[in-house]
């Protein structure tokens, strides 16, 4: 299930993920707070996997400067804001039927959401999106949120797509059986076409060490091979950390 909302806006900080969660929360209290708690419990200790991901995608024509803006928690910073005339885009994928459904429901009473305490989001139109069947062992993807990919060390894996496809596989196995109580039908593997590494400058609540973190990611276009049922519901739910935060959003082209 995909679903596209129109925001209209005039800017947007470079580290703004975690304020959409915070959309999505928002929205789902709105239709079922009892769901929204048990995706995000109180206690911050007990981890659910979610069973979603997402990408913000921006206008073309932006205008790009260095200035002070408001971060949660930590008053303003200076960095990267951007400045648009058209709407932005917000796109959500979930294997989750029920996710999907609560969280139309619930944009349809959040008309206006302050990102901060001077940006506001107009929410314009909420849509949904048609999904391409995956019917092969392999399709060519790219990213529209960058992918997060770590080892057992929690250290970012860059270059070595062997080891990088080893720990994707594990990473998709262990929410592959939060989610959906299986495990891989295959192996993945994924093979770099035209990549790049980028660090993401990302806030999450309970990072306290400095205003954000950063995420060392991979974007572009890849092949990835696997099983078509497990292909699908990546496509869905995403591929590699931090999907439910923004990261590994995939758009299938062939």
């Amino acid at each position: 299930m995909k679903i596209s909302i129109t925001i209209k806006s005039s800017k947007l900080p470079i580290i703004y993920r975690h304020r959409f969660v915070s959309l999505i929360k928002t929205a789902l209290k709105y239709a079922d707070v009892e769901y929204m708690k048990s995706l995000y419990p109180e206690d911050r200790h007990y981890k659910v996997t979610k069973p979603f991901t997402f990408a913000v995608l921006l206008p073309r024509a932006k205008k790009v400067v260095k200035e002070d803006f408001e971060l949660d928690g930590y008053g303003h910073i200076a960095d990267t804001v951007f400045y648009f005339d058209k709407p932005l885009n917000f796109i959500v994928s979930s294997a989750d039927l029920y996710f999907g459904t609560m969280l139309m429901l619930g944009l349809n009473d959040v008309r206006i959401f302050d990102f901060s305490k001077d940006i506001k989001f107009e929410i314009q139109e909420v849509n949904l999106l048609k999904e391409k069947k995956i019917k092969t062992d392999f399709v060519l993807v790219k990213t529209l949120s960058p992918l997060s990919v770590e080892d057992e060390s929690n250290n970012p894996v860059v270059e070595d797509f062997e080891k990088i496809s080893f720990c994707l596989t594990e990473i998709q196995g262990r929410k592959f059986s939060a989610l959906f109580g299986r495990s891989l039908y295959e192996p993945l593997r994924i093979e770099p076409l035209k990549s790049s590494t980028v660090i993401v400058k990302h806030a999450i609540s309970g990072f306290k060490e400095k205003p954000y973190m950063l995420v060392t990611c991979h974007t572009g276009k890849f092949v990835l091979r696997g099983h078509p049922d497990d292909l699908n519901l990546i496509q869905q739910a995403g591929l590699g950390l931090r999907t439910g935060q923004g990261f590994g959003m995939l758009n299938v082209i062939t």
